[in-house]
This record gives C-alpha cells, structure tokens and sequence, in this order.
C-alpha cells in the first residue's frame, strides 16, 4: 500500500486522501453506535430536566395551599384562645368554689366566697386567694339577695352540711358563654356552657 501512495503524485495523494475521509466518513456515520447512543440519552436527559423541575403553575398551587391552611389554622388557635381563655376562668371561679365547701364541711363552719363585679375578682373569705375576671369577660350573677352587699357585691356562702345559697355566675365573651352553677340544696358547682 505504501509503494501505491508513494508513486502517485501530489494531487493523486490529496484525491485518495479526499475519497479515503470520504468513505471512511460514510463508513462511521453509518456503522457509528455512538450518534443514536447520544440521541437516545439526549432524550432521557431532557426528559430527567422536565421531570426534576416544577412548573410555574405547580409552585403557584403549592403556596395557595399552604397560605389557606396557614390562615384556617391562625384563625382556630385565635377562635380556640378566647373560649380557652373564658373557660380557664370559669374552671377557676368553679375551683374557688369547690374549695369553699369542702372547707365549709371540713372545719364544721359557713364559707363565704365574695364575687366584686367592680374591681373584677373573686376571693374567699379568710383567704388572700383571688380569682381575676378579664377586663374581656363580661361576668352576669344571678346570687341570693341575702348575700348581696351591695349592687356590685355579693357572696355565696356555704354550710356545713354541704348546702348553700345557691348562685349562677355568667361568663360571656364574644360569642361564647359558660355558666358556674352552685346548687343552694346539693352545694353541687358545676361549669357548662350556656345556652
């Protein structure tokens, strides 16, 4: 092969040349694996970016959802805040309550539990402690009027035997309400929502 390429001339060699990259070419591109290989992972790669991103469209939906599930959940902690607020102070009075009798029938002496819609509190007597009302609370009582002090003030008392004066305290806050019942027969005191 050598000795045909050494005879010829210049422009035979560059012809020969010329026909060999010419065959040869035709020879790769047809017997070449690697061009549908490349398209074939040019495919898949497109395919992976289409898959791995999001749309414009999808990142839209996921943020509506989660602004309406963050608003839905600010505005129950907020609705759940106020009535828990209201029904701490109920369970609270009703305690102050409780104590008061079971003292009452303890030590064999009347107990007196002082309600003073004026300065919003609620205390036992011969006891410091008190029960504070929120300012956001409206506080109605329905009390015996020989316990009442004044328009103001007035106290539910409780004997020995368990009895009292009897009493219901009202707790309103916007829209909800909790009522503090004190049976006068039973002294039995209960917390339920009001109707």
């Amino acid at each position: 092969m050598r000795s045909r390429t050494s005879r010829a001339g210049p422009a035979a060699r560059a012809n020969a040349d010329e026909g060999a990259a010419g065959s040869c070419g035709k020879l790769r591109k047809a017997n070449d694996t690697s061009a549908p290989v490349r398209l074939h992972l040019d495919e898949q790669n497109s395919r992976r970016r289409r898959q791995a991103g999001f749309t414009l469209i999808e990142l839209m939906a996921v943020v509506a959802i989660i602004a309406v599930m963050t608003t839905s959940v600010l505005m129950l902690t907020r609705t759940s805040s106020r009535g828990a607020t209201l029904k701490a102070t109920a369970v609270a009075i009703a305690a102050q309550l409780k104590t008061a009798r079971t003292n009452a029938m303890r030590y064999r002496r009347d107990e007196v539990v002082v309600i003073d819609m004026h300065r919003r509190h609620l205390v036992r007597q011969g006891s410091n402690e008190i029960t504070r009302i929120g300012e956001e609370i409206n506080l109605l009582m329905l009390a015996s009027d020989a316990e009442r002090l004044s328009a103001q003030v007035a106290g539910i008392r409780f004997f020995p035997n368990g009895s009292s004066s009897g009493a219901t305290l009202r707790l309103v806050q916007n829209d909800e309400r909790y009522d503090v019942r004190v049976d006068w027969l039973t002294g039995r005191v209960a917390v339920e929502p009001a109707t």
